[in-house]
């Protein structure tokens, strides 16, 4: 018996398992006191690199005196946040970019930024897809990213940062919430959006 810190962060007596299986579809957290979908679950492990995995004592079928305790006893939802856990995903918040038209020059001393913030929450299970609207000539041109269930809020920016920097006549850096976006010499680029849904 020992104290340990299961894959959100929370401190668990590992006698019984942080995660005990509740079926085919749940996980109850048992430092939470909540429901978790396994799905949500695998697909938070899967967004790391490496993925993670659980200690082999930190998931499984519980103590027979266990279920007897809680045999039921109807299982609350714990209120959001704290403990490391990911907080419930809500839309970004994306600032609309300004200071357009810009036209690139040599030096890429013409820049413009796209901020978006995630809240720290990862993708959700179903995903999102991300379309950025660029126009450096006569026509908007579209890019669709898909943002898999389980990305982090860094997996999701690097993402749409390279699809940006995939164009080739534009540049990007990246700095948390941040992309900055250089066209090429004499490139005008005269739009740049992004939307989630």
């Amino acid at each position: 018996m020992a104290i340990a810190r299961d894959i959100f962060g929370y401190r668990y007596e590992d006698s019984e398992p942080a995660f005990v299986d509740a079926g085919s579809t749940f996980w109850f957290h048992r430092p939470t006191n909540r429901l978790l979908t396994k799905v949500s679950v695998a697909a938070y492990m899967a967004s790391f690199t490496p993925a993670m995995t659980m200690a082999s004592k930190e998931a499984g079928t519980p103590s027979a005196a266990f279920l007897a305790e809680h045999t039921g006893i109807p299982i609350p939802a714990a209120p959001g946040g704290g403990g490391g856990q990911p907080p419930a995903y809500q839309a970004p918040t994306i600032t609309p970019v300004t200071g357009l038209p810009i036209t690139g020059d040599s030096g890429g001393t013409q820049t413009v930024d796209l901020d978006v913030d995630f809240h720290s929450a990862n993708i959700p299970v179903g995903g999102k897809t991300a379309t950025i609207t660029y126009n450096i000539g006569a026509a908007d041109v579209p890019l669709n990213v898909n943002l898999t269930a389980g990305m982090t809020p860094s997996q999701a920016m690097n993402a749409i940062d390279a699809a940006i920097d995939a164009v080739a006549e534009l540049s990007t850096s990246k700095a948390g919430t941040t992309i900055t976006v250089t066209p090429a010499d004499t490139v005008v680029l005269s739009k740049l959006t992004l939307t989630i849904a």
